[in-house]
Parts: structure tokens; C-alpha cells; sequence
């Protein structure tokens, strides 16, 4: 990484490339087109009132009544004060959606090898390998870009961490700092999780090799420039990351009040998720071959194979018109691995795989081993619940830990003593089963935060970026004069060996599996038994294909290798041949997935939902109410692009509205819907046709009652909902509101409580009472940022009815208003303020300074 005029070109050149590579992979949006993105869809439908108002007024609302009853807007797009970082994202992602995101991974993954010391030509190379892994274009297919925008970012994060152990104190925690910063601004937490696992992992390697090479100080030196850069990038996004933490612990992230479930039974008492939900989405260990070959289990549950289907065949034998044969071969459930469901397989390209194992032999040292520990223990990871049990072979476990270890002290032979080592920590693993469970049962009830994401098959992120990493490395030693010839031709026999000898196992595997899925019985229910026995046919047409299509690109490499190593081509030729291959490899698995179909007129993705005769029905009322469309539950928002909706769409839902969903919603508690405001539930007639149904029952905006139920728990408030009177009775929790020890109220019967100026974070009502009230509020109740006023003077509110506001209001005429003025933006952005200009300060200098020396050196020279 150096800074002479010809290395500045060449980066440059470099870049172009990149830019080029994206622009020409999402073409369609070069012609004003934008690809269509489901879960984009749904957030946009989450977003739409704090969007609309933001439109309309330039006010940041940070809270929307349009989605869940009512949640606060951290996640749905808010803009807060100071935020600079973000405002160097939107620069970096200059290019359009969603090539913006592919540009990021190209070169955030090429600065990472830049660091690593890496040839411009190889780190070019590796960047291909890495951007156009199958994993990362198909979450841009499907929407999730706050996921996409987070692995761009960590290659860079890594990158400045190897530079602070390769002594480039200066540059190293610049670009930690600034890279964390932006990583952490990208929003998804998992992502940013996960990545820090493998850096865990990277610093105990490196740990042990500064105690074998007597280098603690440099060691721990290094960790605390690391820490002092995270630490500031922490402070560069403290609105974002306090608000988050805040809305997480209300949601159904964060520790529920309830020790109880719906039918009365015991709940188990959990800080996170529970067990089932974290690991619904968890990697077969077969299925774990899609990363060599990708459709082994059938790529997705939506191929289209065309008319080289079996399908297609029986159904046009059937009689049935081409066309329609097509189109039902054009989408066929081929998916029949462990996961509900997947979009695509995450495919690595096996050309990437066999340079792995390439780099495995031929790379030696602590990168190596970072590498190789970081996709090994994201392998496992992501397996989950299919990780195996253990706990019968303890004892084994013990016996082989013994045995590792005595061979690490008596054997000598050079290089055996790292893999004996990692042979030691699974013998490890192992023997602790009996007391820990499982790998995932122990990260999941003793590592600390593992048990707030779910989707653990995800974590195989960290084995895409350490697979082409090693790869490249792997690589630049070929290009090294100092190894020997007749060491890198025995290491690129071993590799194509392995490789070869995998596909093969997979090819003969193929007659132990049966290509069932998990989905069949109700597909077979659709379908019929000969179609289904057709899809399945052709379930193993793909398996056959693709494990055939792997062996030839890894056969393709290794020749190109081959011809390298024998002087046959230059680097230039061989960088050349290898990047083809592997774009050859994977954009073809790539354009099965996301392509030009994809893209659809710019105005369908800015308003992804279009108003049917029913939503026009509805905003015929010109009032403030809920609409609730069961069909949708609390999976979709489509609702909440039109209407206030008490469903919608989001990973984090507000937890006391997923419990009113569990203990009433479902169980047909009008009760609840009334005291929701739910004033109109689309149903479905006779024939199908939905229509909005009037709630004559609905509560209203605000309402008094006229008596306080007492509850001393969670558990109580929240089954007592089961058997009261919502407009007369509102149930208090007195353990948390000691104060309130009036619990009967005169309600008159001219006594009116009025919404008359409805905002986003704003809301105003008038009462007129004679007798001093109580008033519940069909909004939800958030105990931060949420003011309550009665003529202009502070106002104590409460939680009542488990997820309501409620407040006494005295006799007479009044206006009360509740404004939401969270505290945590107001003092987070003073604290993004402070530390946007310390690192601005530090950059400006670091780089002047490392400049200057610079200059100095080449004086003294």
C-alpha cells in the first residue's frame, strides 16, 4: 500500500473496474430501472406516514402510529442530528441501487488484501471472488440491504485490524475507526456480530503466536489501538446505537415481563429469543455441500429449469399447452434441504473452494490459521440445530484432548503442531457436550448477546469472506520465487485431489438420497403423486448437473495453475484466465437468481402497494382508527402503507403487541381489538371476495373509565384482558404504579374526550368532564420519549391495559397533548458530535503526520 503516483493510477484503474463490474451486472438500472426487492417492499410499507411526513413538513417524527399500533421510526429510516458518517456512506455509494452495494463489497474486500500485502492484481481477483459470491447478490435480490451494506463495510474493519498488527499503528487505526464507524452505521447488528467472532478468533491466534515469538507488547499494544478505534466509532453513531438498544429492549429482543405462555404453562425465562426461533433457519450438515456445488438440494424453492424439466415433459404429455407447462417450470420447488426456505444456495464457486484448500497447504503461519478457525467455526455455527450431539462420546472427547495434547509437546515434525492444536480444541468441544450441550446450545445459553439473532445458517457470511481470502494467499505464494517449485506442484496436486475426490463423494452420494422435502406432503396434496415424483426427478437432474459443472471449473483452475507453476503463462495471463473462470463460475449460478428480470420501472419500487377498491373504502373515513387484515397478521405490511395498521412487517416487533397477538388476537378477543381502535378488519365472503368490515364496537381515540382493576404482575395484567369491559374497566399494574390508589371513577354520561390535531409525534385531544376522570388512549404505551401535557403543564401517564397509555385528568375542560421528544436522540447526537470532530481531527492529523514522516525518510535517504 503505497502512495507513489503509479500505485495511486493503478488503484484508481482498479476502482473503474469495479465500478464498471457493478453497472454492468445491474445494467437495467442504467436504463432507470430498479430492481424489486420484497422486503424493501415491506419496509417501505412500514415507513410510508414517517416518510410522507417527512415530505410534507422536513420534521423528523421518530415515531409511526402506521405499523404495530405505534413504534418508534429508529429502524425505519430516521435521520438524526450530526450523523456525518452517514453522510460519507451516501458518498462511498455513489452508484445507483443496488450496484451501489456490489461496488461496496469489490472494494472493501480489495482494500482487506491491499493490507494483507496482497499483489493490486491478486486483491483485484479476490475482490471478484468474494463480491459475486452467490450469498451476497441474492440478498440484494430480495431486499435485505441493511445485511448487503454491513458486509461491505467488514472487510475494510478487518483490513485496518491487520495493518494495527503490522505495526501501521497510525493508518491501521484510522481506517479501524473510520471502517467500524461506517460498519456500525450500517445498521445490521448480526452481521457486525458474527464478524466479531472471527476477529475474536484472529486475536487468539494472534495471541498465540506473540507468545511463541515473544511479542506480547506488540500484541497487546495493538489490541488497545484496536479498542480506543472502536470505542470512537462507537461514540460517531451514539444516537443510533442508544436508540436502538432502546427500542430493543421493548421489543420482542429484549427480556419479556411474562413468565407465562398462552395456555398457562410455564414460560422459560429468557434475556433473548428462544431456541426454536433462533435456530428455524439452520444449515444441513449435507446441505453445507451447496457450497461447493450449488444446487445439490435443489438451489431454491422457485427454479426455473425451463423446458429441460421432467416436469415440463409429464405435463406436456398430459396435454397441457406449452405455455402453461412453461410457466409452471419456470418456478418449480426444488428446495428440499432443512430450511424452511431459501432464496438461493450459498454457493462460494468451487474454483474459490479448491483455492482454499490450496492455500490451506501452501500458506503458513497466523493467517492461515485465522482464516481457516473462522470458516471452520462458522461452518458449525450455521449448522444449529443439525449440529450433532456430542454428549454420548464425552469420554472420548476427555481421552482425545489428552492424546492432542501430549503429541503437541513430544512430536517435532514442523507444522504438525498447529492442526494437532485444532484437533485439541475439537476433542475439547467434544468433552464438554455432557455438561454444555450442543456448539449452538452453548453459544446460545452462555455466550453473551448470541441469543438475540436468529437465522443462524447467516453466520456463514464469515466463511465467504475467509475462503477467498486464504484463496488469493494462497496464490501470491505460486507467484513466490522462494517456494519451491516441487512444493507448490505438490500442494496444487493435493488440492485438486481433495477437490476432486469431493465431487465425486457428492456424485456418489446421490443414491443415499431420496430428494424429499420437508415441503413434498403438501405439494404432493397440489400437485398429485406423478408430478411431484417429476419435480423430484428433476430435483436430481440439478444435483447430477451441478456437481459435474463444479469438477470442470475446479479441473479449468488447476490447469491454469498447472501451466503457471510449469512457466508455460505469466501472472498477468494466469490473474487473467482465474478471474474469468471465476466469473464464468459465479455469475452463471448468480443470474439463476438475481437478474434483468428483477427490475421493474423506478415508480413500482417507490410505491411498491397500489390502493384496491377496499383501501379506498377506507380512507373514505377521514377519522383516526386501526385496520386490521388477519390475512396479513403481523407478517406484512401492506396495511400499514395505507392505513393505521395494528400489523406489519419487521425482525424486531414490538413485544406487548406480539403478546395481545398470543393471548387474544388469536384467540378472536374483540375486547382487544376495541380497545385497539380497530374500526375496519378485512374479511372475506362466501365466494372469497374480501370487503371491510365495520367494528361498531371500537372504542374510539380516548375514552373514561370508570374503574381501575387492580394486578400485582405481568402475568396478571395481561390474563385479566381475557374477561373485562375494555370502554368502562382499564387494569393497572399497582406494582408498578403504587400511586395509583384511586380505582373508582364517576364517568358522566356527557363526559367527552376529543382527538382534534393528529401528528405522527404529536397529538392533541380536549376533554369536557365534570368529575375528575381517567382517560385510556388507544395509543401504544413507550416509556421513553413520550411527553403527556394537560394545558401546557407536565403530566404523569401510565401503562394500562398491558400496552395502552392512561392518565387522570381533572374536572372541567382541558387540552392534553402527547409529544414524543426522545431524550436518547438529544443526547446521542451531542455525543456523535463530539466524536465526528475528534476523529475528523485525528484522521487530518494521522495522515498529515504519516505524510510527513514520509517525506522526512526519503530527505534522510
Amino acid at each position: 500500500m503505497t502512495l507513489s503516483p503509479k500505485a495511486i493510477i493503478t488503484h484508481i484503474c482498479v476502482i473503474a473496474l469495479f465500478i464498471l463490474a457493478s453497472l454492468v451486472y445491474f445494467y437495467p438500472v442504467l436504463q432507470g430501472k430498479a430492481i424489486f426487492q420484497s422486503d424493501i417492499a415491506q419496509y417501505k410499507g412500514m415507513a410510508q406516514e414517517r416518510d410522507a411526513y417527512k415530505d410534507l413538513t422536513g420534521e423528523e417524527s421518530y415515531w409511526t402510529n402506521s405499523a404495530f399500533g405505534g413504534m418508534p421510526t429508529y429502524q425505519l429510516g430516521a435521520n438524526y442530528p450530526h450523523n456525518y458518517v452517514k453522510e460519507l456512506d451516501r458518498l462511498i455509494r455513489f452508484l445507483p441501487r443496488p450496484a451501489d452495494y456490489l461496488f461496496l463489497y469489490l472494494i472493501g474486500f480489495y482494500i482487506l488484501l491491499l493490507c494483507l500485502k496482497v499483489d493490486f492484481r491478486l486483491a483485484a481477483l479476490g475482490a471478484v471472488a468474494f463480491g459475486f459470491s452467490t450469498y451476497l447478490i441474492i440478498i440484494l435480490g430480495v431486499g435485505h440491504n441493511a445485511k448487503a451494506h454491513a458486509l461491505g463495510y467488514i472487510p475494510m474493519v478487518l483490513g485496518g485490524i491487520v495493518l494495527v498488527f503490522r505495526k501501521k499503528y497510525i493508518l491501521g487505526f484510522i481506517l479501524t475507526a473510520l471502517a467500524m464507524a461506517l460498519e456500525i452505521s450500517a445498521n445490521h447488528y448480526q452481521m457486525t456480530y458474527y464478524f466479531m467472532l472471527l476477529v475474536l478468533v484472529m486475536g487468539l491466534v494472534y495471541l498465540i503466536y506473540a507468545i511463541k515469538e515473544k511479542e506480547l507488547k506488540h500484541f497487546f499494544a495493538s489490541v488497545g489501538i484496536l479498542i480506543l478505534a472502536v470505542t470512537l466509532s462507537i461514540f460517531t453513531n451514539a444516537t443510533s446505537l442508544l436508540a436502538t438498544k432502546e427500542y430493543a429492549d421493548w421489543s420482542t429482543r429484549g427480556t419479556s415481563e411474562l413468565t407465562i405462555n398462552p395456555d398457562g404453562s410455564e414460560k422459560a425465562v429468557s434475556t433473548g429469543l428462544d431456541y426454536e426461533y433462533i435456530t428455524q433457519y439452520s444449515y444441513g450438515i449435507a446441505e453445507s455441500l451447496n457450497l461447493f456445488a450449488p444446487r445439490l438440494f435443489g438451489g431454491s424453492g422457485n427454479e426455473d429449469l425451463g423446458r429441460d424439466s421432467k416436469a415440463y415433459e409429464y405435463l406436456t404429455d398430459q396435454g397441457l399447452s406449452p405455455s402453461k407447462a412453461l410457466e409452471f417450470s419456470s418456478g418449480l420447488p426444488l428446495y428440499w434441504g432443512d430450511q424452511p426456505i431459501v432464496a438461493a444456495p450459498a454457493y462460494v464457486g468451487a474454483i474459490v473452494f479448491f483455492l482454499f484448500v490450496l492455500g490451506a497447504f501452501l500458506v503458513d503461519g497466523k493467517k492461515k490459521w485465522w482464516l481457516l478457525s473462522g470458516a471452520v467455526l462458522s461452518l458449525v455455527l450455521s449448522w444449529g440445530k443439525n449440529f450433532p450431539d456430542f454428549s454420548n462420546y464425552a469420554i472420548i472427547g476427555h481421552i482425545l484432548f489428552v492424546l492432542f495434547v501430549a503429541a503437541i509437546f513430544f512430536i517435532k515434525k514442523k507444522g504438525w503442531k498447529p492442526w494437532l492444536l485444532f484437533g485439541a480444541i475439537f476433542a475439547f468441544v467434544v468433552s464438554l457436550s455432557r455438561y454444555f450441550g450442543t456448539l449452538t446450545e452453548f453459544m446460545i445459553d452462555y455466550f453473551p448477546l448470541y441469543n438475540k439473532f436468529r437465522a443462524v445458517s447467516s453466520i456463514q457470511v464469515v466463511l465467504e469472506l475467509c475462503l477467498p481470502v486464504l484463496g488469493i494467499l494462497g496464490i501470491r505464494e505460486l507467484f513466490k520465487s522462494s517456494v519451491d517449485k516441487k512444493e507448490k506442484l505438490k500442494a496444487l496436486k493435493l488440492s485438486f485431489f481433495i477437490s476432486l475426490g469431493l465431487g465425486i463423494l457428492i456424485f456418489l452420494l446421490k443414491g443415499f438420497f431420496d430428494f424429499e422435502g420437508l415441503r413434498d406432503e403438501t405439494y404432493r396434496g397440489y400437485f398429485g403423486d406423478e408430478l411431484m415424483t417429476m419435480i423430484q426427478r428433476d430435483r436430481e437432474a440439478v444435483y447430477i448437473n451441478d456437481t459435474i459443472r463444479s469438477i470442470i471449473y475446479v479441473a479449468l483452475a488447476a490447469a491454469v495453475l498447472w501451466f503457471f507453476i510449469k512457466d508455460k503463462i505469466n501472472k498477468n495471463i494466469l490473474v487473467f484466465a482465474l478471474g474469468a473462470l471465476i466469473l464464468f463460475d459465479l455469475v452463471g449460478v448468480d443470474l439463476r437468481y438475481v437478474n434483468e428480470g428483477d427490475f421493474v420501472r423506478q415508480r413500482q419500487v417507490n410505491q411498491p402497494f397500489q390502493a384496491n377498491q377496499i383501501d379506498q373504502m377506507i380512507q373514505q373515513d377521514d377519522s383516526i382508527y386501526r385496520v386490521f387484515d388477519p390475512q396479513e397478521g403481523i407478517n406484512g405490511a401492506r396495511t400499514s402503507y395505507f392505513h393505521k395498521s395494528i400489523g406489519g412487517y419487521h425482525a424486531a416487533k414490538p413485544r406487548a403487541l406480539q403478546n395481545l397477538f398470543e393471548f387474544h388476537l388469536y384467540q378472536n378477543n374483540l375486547q382487544v381489538l376495541n380497545m385497539l381502535n380497530v374500526k375496519y378488519i378485512i374479511q372475506q365472503d362466501e365466494e372469497g371476495n374480501s370487503y371491510p368490515a365495520v367494528n361498531p364496537d371500537a372504542n374510539g381515540n380516548a375514552w373514561f373509565v370508570d374503574q381501575l382493576i387492580p394486578v400485582s404482575s405481568a402475568n396478571e395484567e395481561i390474563l385479566k384482558l381475557k374477561d373485562f369491559n375494555s370502554k368502562t374497566q382499564a387494569v393497572v399494574n399497582t406494582s408498578e404504579y403504587p400511586q395509583l390508589t384511586k380505582l373508582r371513577y364517576s364517568v358522566d354520561s356527557l363526559a367527552r374526550i376529543d382527538l382534534v390535531d393528529y401528528r405522527p409525534n404529536n397529538i392533541t385531544y380536549t376533554t369536557n368532564n365534570p368529575n375528575n376522570g381517567f382517560a385510556v388512549f388507544s395509543e401504544m404505551h413507550y416509556p421513553s420519549g413520550w411527553q403527556a401535557f394537560i394545558d401546557g403543564a407536565p403530566q404523569e401517564h401510565y401503562r394500562v391495559d398491558y400496552a395502552l397509555r392512561g392518565m387522570k385528568v381533572p374536572a372541567g375542560q382541558h387540552n392534553i397533548e402527547f409529544r414524543f421528544e426522545p431524550e436518547v436522540v438529544e443526547t446521542g447526537s451531542q455525543i456523535t458530535l463530539a466524536a465526528n470532530a475528534l476523529l475528523g481531527l485525528i484522521i487530518v492529523g494521522g495522515l498529515g503526520f504519516t505524510l510527513f514522516r514520509r517525506k522526512k525518510e526519503k530527505s534522510d535517504a
